[in-house]
């Protein structure tokens, strides 16, 4: 449960969570696969690696760590901790992975698989199977954002509705344009952008949306 910034304040403190969530990630991506393999055995491989892909996914995963209440027990560098480390989605689905390599080194792949197919379960029959369901972080940032809010980790956006941005005209010329972005979730502002095109500032407001909730 040691975070890489408390180490590094903590020098003595022993090793950090890095090497686990390793452990963690590699078991989550074959029990994901297992799951879906033996509950829709005929599903075709395609829908069925999109599924897997947003079956263990962060926010997924964030949700899982939540479900068990793994963020009061991390331990958090300063800098982390005043920055709200203790709900971020990258470190909350870091220290799920890390506490399935521990389950997994302390008492086997059985007793993990009886640990998170329950958790795949409760979340499957809501998850997208079409192959756009997982945008590329480069050609959709916007969608991905989309997809991270949407998801039931996500404890910020309780009626679950999409980022909503407002996009204006704040500055430049007719020639060259400076539009500004602002996107918005659950009311409450996320990210800012700015170019000379509306499509590229709100671009950016998710860029930066995603870089503060600790995933870019």
């Amino acid at each position: 449960m040691t975070h890489t910034s408390y180490k590094f304040e903590n020098p003595n403190t022993g090793e950090d969570n890095e090497q686990l969530e390793f452990i963690g990630d590699a078991l989550l991506t074959f029990l994901s696969g297992d799951f879906l393999y033996r509950r829709n055995p005929d599903l075709r491989e395609g829908k069925m690696t999109v599924l897997r892909s947003n079956l263990v996914d962060k926010p997924q995963l964030a949700g899982f760590a939540i479900k068990l209440d793994l963020g009061k027990w991390m331990r958090l560098g300063k800098g982390e901790e005043n920055t709200g480390g203790r709900s971020k989605i990258s470190l909350l689905s870091n220290v799920f992975e890390s506490v399935i390599g521990a389950y997994y080194l302390d008492s086997g792949v059985e007793t993990v698989r009886d640990l998170v197919y329950p958790f795949f379960e409760e979340v499957v029959n809501d998850l997208p199977t079409n192959e756009d369901a997982i945008p590329q972080i480069k050609d959709d940032v916007k969608g991905w954002l989309q997809k991270v809010v949407l998801a039931v980790g996500f404890g910020h956006n309780p009626g679950r509705k999409p980022p909503e941005y407002k996009t204006i005209r704040s500055g430049g010329t007719d020639d060259n344009p400076e539009f500004t972005s602002v996107v918005y979730v659950a009311g409450s502002e996320y990210g800012v952008g700015k170019d000379s095109k509306k499509q590229k500032a709100e671009k950016i407001a998710a860029e930066d949306a995603l870089r503060k909730l600790g995933l870019l």
